[in-house]
């Protein structure tokens, strides 16, 4: 039994310190990671130049002037000038114009609902300035947008959800997403259901044998006669988020997110090798 008192004390100080310090931490790396998911980009892609780009905005983010006064609402309005809807228009008229069409082919117009060629039933154009030395032209991309006008006759393809019978219009309602392996043509089906109930797959997938490539979702864990594959794109995704948490000088060591996302990277890698391999030829290959 400890007779000092102020051992006591002090052992639970430290104890109080170090879970408070680790609470702090845990809370920063929250921190950075939600500030990369609002401000940064979406894709998980991790580069040298990417931590460079890290180091330099970091640096400049602690050059800032948090004390300096931020421009009333009257300074920011009165700064802004509404542009009249054809404006623009009367800016571009006289340039010369380069017309960029984006057609596509027969075989890329097949309708997956029932085989039939689609009709173009429109363009869209976005337009964008390209400057050339004493030069202007304006550059038109032309998106051409086509519609099956069988399934539009027949109603194949009309899918309408906001006025369901004896459902709220803000009901939740979930897409279920199937999609075949690559030992055939690709073929992907979108099984509309009203929950995300496990009975759903399980319905679904009755009479299916073999390997069901999956997230972590529970539901799929009473599928009879099926072998669950996880998925390594959301395990990398997982490192991935773990690594921009960490302050920026810590990204670069040999941390368990490092090396689980280039464990992933390596494996993406063999992926890609293996991609047009016959089952025989990637099975040989491991």
């Amino acid at each position: 039994m400890n007779s000092n008192p102020c051992s006591s004390v002090y052992e639970a100080l430290e104890r109080e310190n170090a879970e408070l310090k680790k609470q702090v931490n845990l809370l920063l790396e929250e921190l950075r990671l939600a500030r990369h998911r609002h401000f940064g980009t979406s894709s998980e892609r991790t580069t040298d130049e990417q931590v460079r780009l890290d180091l330099v905005f970091n640096e400049a983010e602690a050059e800032a002037q948090p004390e300096a006064e931020e421009p009333t609402v009257e300074t920011v309005t009165s700064q802004r000038r509404k542009k009249h809807p054809g404006q623009r228009d009367a800016v571009l008229a006289g340039l010369p114009v380069e017309r960029i069409e984006y057609p596509l082919s027969e075989e890329e117009r097949i309708c997956p609902c029932c085989g039939e060629v689609m009709d173009e039933m429109g363009v869209e154009i976005r337009r964008e300035l390209k400057h050339v030395p004493a030069q202007t032209v304006v550059v038109e991309h032309v998106q051409h947008m086509y519609a099956c006008r069988p399934c539009d006759k027949h109603g194949t393809a009309t899918l309408q959800v906001l006025h369901e019978p004896g459902r709220a219009a803000k009901s939740d309602s979930y897409m279920w997403l199937y999609r075949s392996a690559r030992d055939g043509p690709p073929i992907v089906l979108f099984d509309y259901q009203e929950t995300r109930s496990k009975e759903h797959p399980r319905r679904f997938l009755e009479g299916f044998t073999g390997y069901l490539h999956v997230d972590g979702y529970s539901g799929y864990h009473d599928i009879e006669n099926v072998t669950l594959v996880g998925c390594w794109a959301h395990a990398r995704r997982k490192f991935d988020e773990a690594l921009k948490a960490l302050p920026t000088a810590e990204r670069k060591k040999p941390t368990a997110a490092r090396i689980g996302l280039e464990y992933c990277n390596r494996l993406f890698k063999i992926e890609r090798g293996l991609k047009d391999a016959t089952p025989e030829e990637r099975k040989n290959s491991s």
